[in-house]
């Protein structure tokens, strides 16, 4: 992340190698110090994925 709003779907691997989507969102956060870091938000839809997906 590069300082920037971010949102989509992300595919990630979870425990045994299972599939899990999440849809997320990555906001930059910076207090007065100039220190910087990504607050994130995000809710699992691997259910959904794979019922489009027809599996």
């Amino acid at each position: 992340m590069d300082g920037e709003f971010d949102a989509r779907e992300y595919k990630r691997i979870g425990k045994g190698v299972r599939e899990v989507w999440i849809q997320a969102s990555y906001n930059p956060v910076r207090n007065g110090a100039g220190r910087s870091w990504a607050s994130k938000a995000a809710t699992d839809i691997t259910e959904v994925k794979l019922r489009e997906c027809g599996v």
